[in-house]
């Protein structure tokens, strides 16, 4: 009797289990019948986008085929690199824009999805991130890095997507951030059988130290690599690793040794164009400039010039125009020197001006949109558990009341789960946006500071550009210990800002007063607002409205207690945002980009999604009578609370 009872018992637990097994791979199905329906329409809208650029599918179907091999090769070899940069003038006259190779890259993975081929599909998403780092795309670049992260947990992909994360962080100076990157991979188990990734990340490191000062750690991570990689036929890797030793050697001033590594190399001799041998020759001009040999030094620019206009490069073209200005002011041909800063900057401004708004903008736009359709996938996922459980329901309540109490609790455990996790991830996209805004700010002002000092020197007034040394100096350590934080104190900011304006009166001659009043309440008490918002709007006030006043100017900055946070009004007694527009009219210059302006709004906009509703900007244009008097500026911002902040 004891015995037929026990099989009663596990009978009835066999069938609890094949309910949920049952209900699991229901689940399973509707899961993947979400996702090739998802990969269907990613495929639709890339073959209207082809045929809005007159691409036919015979024509898209033979580039597919092209990239396939270039696009599953081993990672190790940077192939696609190699064909997409030293192939890029017969790929642009067969195909028209690179546009199209991005297009048909992303149909290439959707297809390897579409077949469940998860690994090579990761594979062809980690070289498109590589492309969009080439074509410095850098928001792209990561959100291909991390798709490839969710595809496969295979320790090459995992550890080749962390490190290519890194460099997109270290290449946009964010270089705590991308040390802890290549740390990662360095910790990765199983990486001393990856080495190809482990020198990279190795060479990276050494990068790193190398810039920001420990020439003796970048040093040791740099032999890390030769070692890794020596002897084991990874050229490309290995030619890197030797640039950037040469590097180094050029930064502790051992220029023969320098010069002497990179006269070894193949590409010395070869001269083939490709990207290693611009870094090549822009290395040897640098090592002869030092060494006072202009000839050699503008012999080796023009082969590094001529072959970064072949392959389109605008990164080589930035570095070869900022090494024309070293060289002509070592000559003294001081006219050709302004002329290349000239070019040096525009083309700066073009990549870290228009095109990073740009990004920021496409970035925004798919953050909202990957928002909505992981909203839309939970929303079914719900509606999907929600039928299951009462169709389970139905079936089970006569076997067991505590099953279904289970089923219950779970379901409420994940619904909670997966709403806390879509909230925590909206917060940190927003918090992440908010560091990414805040990173223009830095260069966007140094530009305008090094352009005054740039102009005493050429002006030969040495004593004001050493005044104004000393005043820069102050603000580049403000900036240095605020750098990658989102807040800062308000004592702190005001400090900055009034250094800021000693500045701008020294370079404006004294041409116009300031005065900046704090509330007392708020004087001392430690509050910590967002950082480097006040000063581009009071940055804005000096450009466009005291700057070339027939009279003296005046600019006042009055910072109170207003609800959780702080008002700013900053006032000033210019020409009005009319009168400056007409002004531009009227001598022809082109609309200003006001990068400061555009992105002030979104850092305010990226404060308010993260739960600072009271985070705003107002403009008021003053009148006396019919006349502009000025403008008014009024900035609400919020004391920064921890529990908001995401962890990223």
């Amino acid at each position: 009797m004891f015995k037929e009872y026990k099989l009663r018992g596990w009978s009835t637990f066999y069938f609890y289990v094949v309910i949920l097994v049952c209900a699991a791979c229901t689940s399973t199905c509707e899961h993947g019948e979400v996702i090739d329906s998802d990969v269907e329409r990613q495929l639709d809208s890339l073959q209207a986008s082809l045929s809005d650029l007159n691409v036919d599918e015979v024509k898209a179907n033979h580039l597919v085929d092209l990239l396939r091999p270039v696009m599953l090769s081993s990672i190790e070899e940077f192939e696609v690199e190699s064909w997409y940069i030293n192939n890029k003038p017969d790929w642009l006259a067969e195909f028209g824009e690179q546009e199209i190779v991005h297009l048909c890259s992303e149909i290439l993975f959707n297809k390897y999805l579409q077949q469940k081929d998860s690994v090579s599909a990761a594979k062809i998403m980690l070289n498109i991130g590589w492309l969009h780092f080439i074509d410095t795309n850098y928001a792209a670049s990561i959100e291909a890095q991390k798709e490839a992260l969710n595809l496969s947990d295979r320790a090459d992909i995992v550890a080749w997507a962390t490190n290519n994360i890194g460099a997109v962080l270290a290449q946009t100076n964010q270089l705590d951030a991308g040390k802890e990157y290549f740390d990662e991979v360095l910790s990765t188990p199983g990486v001393d059988s990856m080495p190809g990734v482990r020198a990279v990340s190795q060479m990276n490191l050494g990068i790193v130290h190398i810039v920001t000062g420990n020439l003796d750690a970048g040093l040791e991570f740099i032999e890390k690599a030769k070692l890794a990689v020596s002897g084991l036929g990874l050229t490309h890797i290995a030619e890197v690793v030797q640039l950037s030793h040469a590097f180094l050697l050029l930064n502790i001033n051992e220029v023969d040794e320098s010069i002497r590594l990179l006269e070894g190399m193949s590409g010395f001799n070869d001269g083939a164009v490709n990207r290693n041998n611009i870094f090549l020759n822009i290395y040897l001009s640098k090592a002869f400039l030092i060494k006072n040999d202009v000839d050699a030094s503008s012999f080796y620019l023009d082969r590094a010039c001529e072959m970064s206009e072949k392959l389109d490069l605008d990164f080589g073209r930035m570095t070869c125009w900022r090494l024309k200005m070293s060289l002509h002011e070592r000559l003294e041909e001081y006219d050709n020197a302004l002329n290349a800063s000239q070019k040096y900057y525009d083309l700066r401004d073009e990549q870290e001006g228009s095109k990073t708004v740009r990004e920021i903008q496409a970035l925004e736009a798919k953050l909202i949109q990957d928002t909505n359709e992981e909203i839309e996938e939970a929303n079914r996922i719900l509606l999907a558990s929600e039928e299951r459980s009462q169709n389970l329901e139905r079936q089970i309540i006569s076997y067991s009341l505590f099953l279904f109490a289970a089923l219950v609790l779970a379901f409420l455990f994940m619904r909670f789960k997966n709403k806390a996790r879509l909230t925590a991830q909206r917060k940190s996209r927003a918090e992440a946006k908010l560091m990414l805004l805040q990173t223009q700010m830095s260069p966007h002002f140094l530009f305008n500071a090094l352009g005054g000092i740039q102009n005493y020197i050429l002006k030969s007034e040495k004593r004001v550009a050493y005044n104004y040394m000393g005043q820069f100096e102050s603000m580049l350590r403000n900036l240095a210990e605020s750098s990658g934080q989102v807040e800062v104190g308000l004592d702190e900011e005001i400090e900055f800002i009034r250094n800021y304006l000693e500045l701008e009166k020294l370079r404006f001659r004294d041409e116009f007063d300031y005065s900046i009043v704090v509330d007392e309440k708020l004087e001392g008490r430690g509050h910590q607002i967002p950082s480097m918002v006040i000063q581009p709007v009071v940055e804005n006030a000096m450009i466009h409205g005291l700057a070339g006043l027939d009279r003296k100017g005046l600019l006042e900055l009055r910072i109170c207690p207003f609800q959780n946070g702080v008002r700013c009004v900053v006032k000033d007694n210019g020409r009005g945002r009319e009168a400056a527009a007409k002004l531009r009219e009227k001598t022809g210059q082109k609309k200003h980009l006001s990068i400061s302006t555009l992105n002030t709004s979104k850092r305010l906009e990226c404060l308010r999604k993260i739960g600072y509703a009271n985070a705003k900007l107002e403009i008021e244009d003053l009148y006396e009578g019919p006349s502009p008097e000025g403008t008014s500026v009024t900035i609400y911002l919020p004391f920064m609370e921890k529990e908001k902040m995401v962890e990223v």
